[in-house]
């Protein structure tokens, strides 16, 4: 096992799902917004811990992954049974 110290990297996310791109950036899905019946937020983290709101429109976001070429993430609504695909 490596010797590094755990650290926050952003804050004020309720993350559920999270996908890391070689690249460093940080997709994460927060659904918990969802149990009240708001839309989830999907958010990018830049490798500094800049953070940014992708999507905002979701019911229950719910898994995420990148595409082959790590340009797109694919983002699951689980109440809607869709994916959504972004360019970010």
């Amino acid at each position: 096992m490596g010797g590094g110290a755990p650290a926050e990297i952003a804050s004020g996310i309720n993350g559920n799902d999270i996908v890391v791109a070689g690249n460093g950036n940080i997709y994460v899905t927060d659904p918990s917004a969802s149990r009240s019946n708001a839309p989830s937020i999907i958010w990018l983290v830049k490798p500094g811990g800049e953070k940014r709101v992708v999507d905002n429109g979701l019911r229950f976001a719910n898994g995420i992954t990148l595409s082959p070429d790590q340009t797109q993430p694919y983002v699951a609504d689980y109440r809607s049974h869709w994916i959504y695909t972004y360019q970010v």
